[in-house]
């Protein structure tokens, strides 16, 4: 899911939003992170 959040990967069906107004399935990754949406990996200790 947050592949798809992300932009990483398009889904085959459905919307995705973010509030009301701001449809993520129409930007590419860069504009997703511009709109403030990003994901950070942990490193195992």
């Amino acid at each position: 899911m947050m592949d798809i959040i992300t932009g990483k990967t398009k889904p085959d069906t459905g919307e995705v939003w973010l509030g009301s107004n701001i449809n993520l399935l129409k930007m590419n990754e860069s504009e997703i992170a511009n709109a403030g949406v990003g994901r950070k990996f942990q490193k195992r200790l």
